[in-house]
Formats: structure tokens, sequence, C-alpha cells
């Protein structure tokens, strides 16, 4: 396994983004972290924190497929060519870096503990976010990496959260070594979570002893079938959720979720766009303590690079800019 810190350089930044004659692009203004994690985040007088994660292994350990690892850099060569202007508050948001990991292992018990690695490796890094007082926004990797980030906010502040996922699957599957399948289960039972909420599973995707496992730990969940048929509204029940426990918000929203967005279980039946970002921006007004947009896989389709980059932009300009 090889995994590192990347800070980006400037010659690398520059690289992503194409300046043109009359126009300023946000690779162009945006703060990037350089040299350490402390300093980068002493020097930043703004919000939200940017945390890039590249990796798959999370999503191969729970015999799932590649290609999640190139979600951060597909939102990177879109959003640093996206325009700085009146509309953006760039000043409010520090691009830190992304923590790279790979490895040629196939064997799934090799593989997640390699993720129980990422964990301790991610911890710290989003401690540190927390104890400035900043927004992590992280992009990229399985849904694995909600594990550390609810772990960091906990060792921080001593803080259970309830946490809401806008997500065809659970992922509460069972203590069996950690992987992209069972972060929630796995804060849950650690004493993390004060309540779990997930919006619009799907009924065929998720097993019978798994929902009787959240029914037993209180999960609040609904499908994505029975929004077909009624008046049910994935914005109403959300706030149902999040006005159900006073704890602190965390927001998950998986990429699979989305009706043909290239991604780790990619599906033709999913929200549309414009629904994710309604659903984004109402748990916004709960004030969130963290985002997390995860299992982006760009290769899986054509032009998967660009509707995965844009997508994850359009994502994080509504919650810097509106």
């Amino acid at each position: 396994m090889m995994s590192q810190f990347h800070f980006f350089h400037e010659s690398e930044i520059n690289s992503i983004f194409s300046k043109r004659t009359g126009e300023t692009k946000l690779g162009e203004v945006v703060q990037f972290g350089e040299s350490s994690i402390e300093l980068s985040l002493n020097s930043f007088n703004g919000k939200y924190v940017i945390v890039g994660v590249s990796e798959d292994i999370g999503p191969q350990a729970n015999h799932g497929r590649d290609g999640a690892k190139a979600g951060f850099d597909a939102f990177l060569s879109v959003w640093l060519n996206m325009q700085s202007n009146r509309f953006f508050g760039i000043k409010d948001c520090l691009v830190l870096g992304k923590l790279k990991v790979e490895s040629d292992s196939k064997d799934i018990e090799k593989l997640r503990s390699i993720v129980s690695v990422i964990d301790d490796e991610l911890v710290p890094v989003f401690e540190k976010i927390f104890m400035a007082g900043k927004i992590p926004i992280v992009i990229g990797g399985g849904h694995n990496n909600a594990y550390p980030i609810i772990k960091a906010y906990h060792k921080v502040f001593q803080k259970k959260m309830k946490i809401v996922n806008l997500d065809p699957h659970a992922d509460f599957r069972l203590l069996e070594g950690r992987h992209s399948g069972n972060s929630f289960s796995y804060a849950m039972n650690d004493g993390f979570i004060e309540r779990y909420g997930v919006i619009g599973l799907h009924k065929a995707y998720n097993s019978e002893s798994m929902l009787t496992r959240m029914d037993e730990f209180n999960v609040f969940y609904t499908f994505f079938e029975d929004y077909f048929s009624s008046q049910k509204s994935i914005v109403e029940d959300t706030n149902t959720f999040v006005k159900s426990v006073d704890a602190p918000l965390g927001v998950e929203l998986d990429l699979d979720g989305i009706e043909n967005m290239p991604s780790s279980a990619m599906s033709p039946m999913g929200w549309t766009p414009r629904e994710a970002e309604e659903w984004l921006l109402t748990t916004k007004k709960h004030q969130p303590v963290y985002y997390h947009f995860p299992e982006g896989a760009p290769e899986w389709a054509p032009n998967g690079k660009q509707i995965v980059g844009k997508m994850l932009s359009y994502l994080v300009n509504d919650i810097i800019a509106f």
C-alpha cells in the first residue's frame, strides 16, 4: 500500500485550469494548502475546507468495483475552470489537499485492513479541521470515508452526531472488517452517532437482515420507490428526521443515488441532479458540520470525467455560494 497527503504545488494547479483573457477562473484565486495542514488552516480565515480522497479500496473491500479514486480529480479539473465572479464567495473556501491511497491487492481481508489504515490516516486530518472551527467538504473515494469524519468530530467535541444520507444503500452492513458498506454501523457501534437517517433506499439493494438491524438501532429510512405514487417529499422527510433529534448534523450525498451518474454502483434509477441539489440546499438550512460526496467513478461512462466533475462542482457551489 502507498499513501500520502498531497498538497498542490503552483505548477500543478496551473496545469489543471486554463487562463483566458478578460476572465478570472477559480484556479487563479482559490486558496490552496501548502507545506502542512496546521499552517494551511492557521492562514485561512474562511469557513469551508475541501479535502479530496483518491482511493477506491473501500468499495472493492465491499465486493464492489473500482473507479472512485478518480472522483476528486474530476471535480478539481472542472471546478478550477469555473468563473470567479460576483456570485461566488471564494474567500470562504480552502482546497487543503488530498489523501491518495493505492494498492494492488485483490484479497478482501487485506483490502479491509487497508481501509482501517485509511481511517487512521484521515481521522487526524479531520480533527485539525474541526479544531480550527472549519467545515470540511470531503470529495471522492468510497463511502468508507464517512467513518473517519464522524470519529474525528466525536474526538474533538465529545458529541454524538445525527447523520442524514441520500443514498440507495444504507451502508449499515455487519461489523466484518471496514469497507464502504459499513461506515455507519461501525460509527453507531462505537458510540459516535446519536441517530442515523437514510433517504431514498432502493428496495432491491438492501438486505432483509440489514433492514432488521436498522430497525433495532432506530434508524430513520425511506424508500425511493415510495416517492413514485404518493405525495411524499424527500425535503419534508429530511426535515422530519433532522428535527427528530437535537445533535450536530453531518450530511452525506452518495453519487450512486443520482440517475445515470458514473459511480461505484451506477444506476439508471435515481434522483435527478436538480432533486439532489434541492435536497442538499435543504440540509444546509440546518447548519451541517460537514459534507461528504463519495463514490463518483468517472471511468464508468463516456465523458464521465466531465459529468462527475460538473455534478460535484455544482454541489460544492451550492454550499459555498448560496
